[in-house]
């Protein structure tokens, strides 16, 4: 097993930590806050979260990605460059902050509502600002320090949301515990890297960043549409239904969304190592790809499958009686979750390999693909249409990328035939699953019909003993890497 794969298990596992305390606790804590807030309040929170990230790109314009990737080929030149990246994020957010304002209100909103889209807005760009000291360590795959910042954060927000909950706060009042909480990690993330790093705030210089906007452009269209795509439908939603149909969804992508997060983890942890590949390198890069690609195909379709048989029951046991419904959207969701595990990786090798242009246009199309959707479904259909337009949308970004890549003969036809098997186990189990007479609501049925998935790739021999045994040496090697 060679180093990289090791390398990459291991900083997969430190970047999984945080995701793993938000599925852990943070489902329970959103029907806490569900209970408390009520359906309507619920609803509020989120239709405001959708408005804040639909414009988020503001507080970026690509400079995330940019800047990472900079620093993973010159660690050096990245240090350098931070002090400037941060001084430009920071006017973004100033300037973010204050469309938001002033969008929300051009659109009718009440004050309360402009609130809490500007603290919503506070805490996405304040996300940016703290992924630009994580990036420093994240560059020289140093994920251990990402990852303790990710946890100390989150164990803080469930602290805080906690008691202020209690206290009997509403949807405003949360928002501002969490805004706080925000600014404490960009804090926490800048004394690390100087600590830790060495790293030096000095003047900020519009040369050291230009390059890095100019780059980012690509990036910052990526990163508009991708908003878009998966917030466009909430506001409609809400526009057509009212804040309950917002909070039934919402209520249904929460676990999805979780799962999401732990995707992150795989592309910080795959973009340098793919990146560190020359662009000249065509050998390893495909073979490290289609690798990659087997692997994150068995997980994708345990995931949804994973989502679409338990997830209904967690939402029963979390959420108040009026948001139940929403496990009927959760069981189509389980589809997306799939899809987006193999979308993230797709689209981390094709930016990898400097092909931004490409992913900018798949994400177009993606986006347009969506918005359609949405506006056909979601009238007659509701939540659930709009769960569809999801999978819809993740399976065209799915095809679009893998086109692109096959295309610059980055990926054969046979890793893309490898997705096959896990897809038709995923999908012969859950129709299985839905013809079972009784018992599907409770937890013991899914939980048989999930844990008979990898009996059923190893009978169908998509999951082979070499393929066991290569797994067995990576986990082996990252319990020897973490106990070092």
């Amino acid at each position: 097993m060679t180093s990289p794969a090791r390398r990459l298990v291991q900083n997969v596992g430190w970047l999984a930590l945080s995701p793993l305390l938000r599925v852990l606790v943070g489902i329970p804590l959103a029907g806490l806050v569900a209970h408390r807030l009520g359906v309507a309040g619920y609803g509020e929170l989120n239709l405001a979260l959708a408005f804040a990230a639909l414009f988020g790109v503001a507080a970026n314009v690509g400079l995330n990605e940019t800047f990472l990737r900079a620093a993973a080929q010159d660690a050096a030149a990245g240090a350098r460059a931070w002090p400037s990246v941060l001084a430009t994020k920071l006017g973004l957010l100033a300037a973010y902050l204050a469309a938001l304002a002033l969008l929300a209100l051009a659109l009718g909103h009440s004050g309360r509502m402009v609130a809490l889209v500007v603290l919503m807005g506070v805490c996405t760009g304040g996300l940016s600002l703290e992924n630009t000291s994580l990036a420093l360590f994240s560059a020289r795959q140093r994920m251990k320090p990402v990852a303790a910042v990710g946890a100390v954060k989150f164990v803080t927000e469930v602290a805080v949301t906690v008691a202020v909950l209690l206290a009997g706060a509403t949807a405003l009042g949360l928002t501002v515990s969490r805004a706080i909480v925000t600014g404490l990690a960009v804090l926490a993330g800048i004394v690390l890297a100087r600590r830790l790093l060495g790293a030096r705030l000095a003047v900020p210089s519009a040369a050291a960043v230009r390059p890095l906007l100019v780059a980012g452009l690509s990036f910052a269209a990526i990163t508009t549409l991708w908003p878009i795509q998966a917030r466009a439908g909430v506001l409609m939603l809400g526009h057509v239904h009212g804040l309950e149909a917002v909070a039934l969804f919402s209520a249904a992508m929460l676990p999805v969304e979780r799962l999401f997060s732990f995707f992150p983890a795989i592309q910080d942890a795959c973009f340098p190592l793919f990146s560190a590949l020359g662009r000249d390198d065509t050998a390893r890069f495909p073979s490290a790809l289609a690798k990659s690609l087997r692997y994150q195909a068995l997980l994708a379709a345990g995931l949804g499958l994973g989502v679409s048989l338990a997830g209904p029951w967690a939402l029963r046991v979390v959420f108040p009686p009026g948001l139940h419904a929403a496990g009927a959207v959760l069981e189509i969701l389980g589809l997306a979750v799939g899809l987006r595990a193999l979308g993230v990786l797709l689209t981390t090798a094709t930016l990898a390999r400097g092909l931004e242009r490409a992913v900018v246009k798949a994400t177009a199309l993606q986006c347009a693909v969506t918005v359609a959707a949405a506006a056909a479904l979601v009238g007659p259909l509701g939540a659930v249409g709009l769960g569809w337009a999801t999978v819809v949308c993740e399976a065209t970004g799915v095809g679009a990328l893998a086109w692109v890549l096959w295309r610059r003969g980055l990926i054969g036809a046979r890793p893309l035939a490898s997705l096959a098997a896990p897809a038709a186990a995923g999908v012969a189990l859950f129709l299985g699953f839905t013809q079972v007479p009784s018992g599907r609501d409770g937890l013991l049925v899914p939980l048989a019909f999930a844990a008979s998935y990898p009996v059923v790739l190893v009978l169908s021999r998509a999951l082979s003993r070499d393929d066991l045994g290569y797994v067995r040496a990576l986990l082996a090697g990252q319990g020897r890497a973490r106990s070092s």
